[in-house]
């Protein structure tokens, strides 16, 4: 073999090696990072396919489900800043993340979309603002920790209660809207819907339940 077929032969190798390297190269190449997921607390379970099953004093049933798969979400805060966007729970069609519900603005000034539902470290009668027009707002407050609630001769336990009302100029005008009970590991158990007009309050408990860890 001449000096020339060498030549030609080491070249056509040289060529040959060059693309199979470019080909696995291109094979391994960086993807984007996936989303960050926000699972649920251990109060508020509320992980992708599960369901929470209510009957009130009528025998009238309720039946809370949350959406089969996390679903990406994320929110803009007054008009301005954008949060960044995770795979988040949907309950019962809100997205939520962690304690907080994504329900939209929560004053009249386009704020904060996110509002807290309860929480496990404040004490008992701290309270919190969820939405606010003004003078007249919508609040949440911890009026019980570590309590036990019986339905039906079944003991819920430990159990946060949160009382949501609303006011205007503060006290002692405050009427009650809802009192909603959370227990460990299982989530909503109860909620009493008042109503301030006529003082009735109507009452709905937990008969059934799935969470799909």
């Amino acid at each position: 073999m001449n000096i020339k077929k060498i030549h030609i032969l080491f070249y056509v190798m040289v060529f040959s090696f060059s693309i199979v390297f470019s080909c696995k190269k291109d094979k391994v190449s960086p993807t984007n990072k996936p989303y960050a997921t926000i699972e649920p607390l251990s109060y508020f379970p509320v992980y992708p396919g599960s369901y929470w099953k209510y009957v009130n004093a009528n025998n009238d049933t309720t039946i809370i489900e949350t959406a089969p798969e996390y679903q990406l979400d994320f929110y803009t805060e007054a008009g301005q800043h954008t949060s960044d966007t995770f795979y988040v729970p949907i309950y019962n069609g809100v997205p939520i993340w962690g304690y907080e519900e994504h329900t939209g603005s929560i004053s009249y000034g386009g704020s904060y979309p996110l509002a807290t539902i309860l929480s496990e470290t404040l004490p008992v009668w701290q309270s919190w603002i969820i939405k606010n027009w003004g003078a007249i707002k919508h609040s949440r407050r911890v009026s019980a920790k570590d309590t036990t609630i019986t339905i039906n001769g079944t003991d819920y336990y430990p159990t946060i209660v949160i009382d949501q009302f609303w006011y205007s100029g503060g006290p002692p005008n405050m009427p009650m809207i809802n009192k909603r009970y959370y227990t460990k590991n299982i989530g909503l158990i109860k909620e009493d819907t008042y109503n301030f007009i006529d003082s009735s309050v109507v009452t709905k408990e937990i008969i059934d339940y799935h969470i799909n860890y």
